[in-house]
């Protein structure tokens, strides 16, 4: 048989990228283990050094404490109350407050007659005129406190200390004494301060230093002075940490003392910051025309010379690489060489522990998912409930997010719709680019959401009456809702009405007021209204004047018709009446009878007069009588 031919496979993988891969990823991770290991180095570091501060601390607290009880007895809390407000009072935290206290409190006991309660206030006081005397002179504190402990031991060497114009000898304390008799004279008081009692001493140094304007240095400066203030916040920063370890300690209130502390050191510091920002801002525009008009000649003397040392610099870094160039390169080579021989023997393990991560990530999410998806429905459900319980939150929220939201649409309208061409290419080649993996994607999760609808259908049949019932309860409630709503309007509005009646009423009426008003002001009726009589009323007479003349001949006809109709009349009413008489030889109409009141003979020659009126009211009077009878039946 011919042989067909031979087909060779390659198996040599290029892994030139997979190792590259594997450097960088062990590099990235030794730097990140590294950065983390340093930080919790550090953090570690801090929290062991702030908890040995605060067990030392606490441990000079407790023996100070130990101290003072030891010293004021019944007054030691009176102290220690005078030692926790010391970071404001005296820039001294709790621990140098008691310690400074111990150093001279015997003698004061003692000068006091071992009165504890004077002693503590005497104390207090005299601590507050070291601080004051530190914070106005500028001499330390501790030379006052060592010169404070001298007095307390009648040694005045280092009255001078305090820099209060006395020199360091007793005969200058017998001379500051003096004076502060004189002022407690001058105002009145007592004046038997003596060098003989420490108490007096330090009275009369608190009455040299009020009239000095020492007096209350410290406190002010901790409000108003950068230092000043920043010795309070470092006082109140060592109470805190003393007080981490008591357990007696009121954390609450010592943090609190912190933080006021460093916002007033904040106030005191910001406007100095601010200003020397002005001050760099006005010193940068004051220099920078001078500092411009010397660049060309600075260019022009030192550029040279920089040039040229830089190209010696240059020439000789190439000629020292050029000189060891066969020592560098071999150094990288033998570098890269033990990098490969130390990472290739590691390759296999290094690939087998990634593998075993992966593994063991897919594993441990295998086993967690079954337990993990329901506690994540619960959790939904939960949060479902929770907002539908706080729903109306919710839409009021949603209602302003919405207004929030529609404001800016219409301010980024313009932006949008400049834009809109670019978005709408890139979203259509992202979706062609992504529309195999989004069908194939859209394919799985159709399946998996077909498969547990049918897996589900039982449980939604058992709970489809419960949930129709729900819809349908709810929807119920829903228009009882709206019904009640329509009602709450309707009764509100007809509230409103009823309550604005009273309202609608005063504008009708002031309405009505000013429209009789306006029309009484526009005729000019003041009683009478001189706009009808002059508009109106003189022409009504000429107008009827007009009419008259215009209708004379249709008045005349139908008076002409009048008289016709009642002279026919009046004709027939006397014929009848004659009639009846039985009279005869009446000559003469009725109308002539009427007009004339003539005589009539009649035939047996007598004479009578007729009178027209007389013979109409008679004729009147005979229908009357005969309408009578018609009525009554003829009788």
């Amino acid at each position: 048989m011919a042989n067909a031919g031979t087909l060779t496979y390659s198996t040599k993988l290029d892994d030139s990228g997979f190792n590259k891969g594997i450097s960088t990823l062990g590099k990235i991770s030794g730097g990140v283990f590294k950065g983390i290991a340093t930080g919790v180095t550090v953090a570690t570091t801090a929290v062991v050094g702030l908890i040995t501060a605060s067990t030392k601390a606490y441990a000079e607290y407790e023996q100070l404490v130990g101290g003072v009880d030891t010293l004021f007895k019944e007054s030691s809390q009176k102290v220690q109350e005078y030692a926790n407000i010391a970071y404001k009072t005296a820039g001294l935290s709790a621990n140098q407050y008691m310690d400074t206290v111990t150093s001279f409190s015997a003698s004061l006991l003692q000068s006091l007659g071992n009165d504890t309660k004077k002693s503590a206030e005497y104390a207090d006081r005299a601590i507050i005129d070291m601080s004051d005397n530190a914070n106005k002179m500028g001499t330390s504190m501790e030379m006052i406190q060592n010169a404070y402990q001298g007095f307390a031991k009648q040694n005045y060497t280092m009255l001078d200390n305090l820099k209060l114009g006395y020199g360091g000898t007793k005969t200058e304390m017998e001379r500051l004494i003096a004076d502060a008799n004189r002022v407690k004279e001058a105002n009145g008081e007592m004046a038997d301060l003596s060098i003989d009692s420490f108490a007096d001493v330090t009275e009369a140094i608190h009455i040299i230093q009020t009239e000095m304007g020492i007096t209350g240095t410290t406190a002010k400066e901790a409000e108003t002075t950068i230092t000043g203030s920043l010795n309070m916040v470092k006082a109140s920063w060592e109470n805190l940490i003393t007080g981490m370890s008591d357990k007696n300690a009121n954390i609450g209130e010592l943090i609190n003392n912190l933080v006021e502390s460093v916002a007033t050191f904040a106030g005191n510091l910001l406007p100095v910051v601010e200003q020397a920002l002005l001050g760099v801002g006005t010193l940068i525009e004051t220099l920078l025309p001078q500092i411009i008009d010397r660049i060309p000649t600075i260019i022009n003397e030192v550029l040279p010379k920089l040039m040229e040392s830089g190209v010696q610099i240059v020439t000789s870094l190439i000629n020292g690489i050029q000189q060891n160039l066969s020592q560098l390169v071999q150094g990288a080579l033998t570098i890269i060489q033990t990098l490969i021989n130390g990472i290739i023997p590691l390759l296999p393990q290094i690939l087998q522990m990634g593998i075993q991560i992966i593994v063991e990530l897919a594993k441990g999410l295998a086993k967690m998912l079954p337990t993990l998806i329901p506690v994540m429905v619960d959790a939904i459900i939960t949060i479902v409930e929770t907002l539908i319980d706080n729903i109306d939150q919710v839409v009021d929220a949603g209602i302003e997010l919405i207004i929030a939201l529609a404001d800016g649409l219409i301010e980024a309208i313009p932006r949008l719709i400049e834009k809109a061409p670019i978005i709408i290419q890139k979203l259509v080649d992202a979706l062609v680019r992504n529309f195999p993996k989004i069908v194939k994607a859209g394919g799985e999760l159709l399946g998996k959401l077909v498969m547990g609808i049918l897996g589900s259908i039982s449980k939604l049949i058992e709970t489809a009456p419960q949930l129709i019932s729900a819809i349908v309860n709810g929807l119920r409630r829903g228009f009882q809702e709206i019904r009640n709503v329509g009602k709450y309007l309707i009764e509100g509005l007809w509230n409103g009405i009823q309550g604005m009646a009273g309202w609608v009423g005063q504008k009708v009426q002031e309405f009505a007021g000013n429209i009789v008003k306006n029309i009484k002001s526009a005729l000019g009726i003041h009683s009478p209204s001189t706009v009808f009589r002059d508009e109106v009323g003189k022409w009504i007479p000429e107008g009827i004047a007009v009419g008259i003349k215009a209708d004379t001949d249709s008045a005349l006809k139908a008076l002409d018709v009048m008289n016709d109709e009642m002279v026919s009349k009046m004709n027939k009413a006397v014929n009848f009446e004659v009639g009846r008489a039985g009279t005869s030889g009446i000559t003469g109409s009725v109308s002539e009878i009427l007009n004339t009141n003539s005589k009539i003979v009649v035939e047996n020659y007598n004479t009578m007069e007729l009178d027209g009126e007389k013979i109409y009211e008679n004729q009147q009077t005979i229908q009357k009588n005969k309408n009578l009878q018609y009525a009554f039946g003829g009788v």
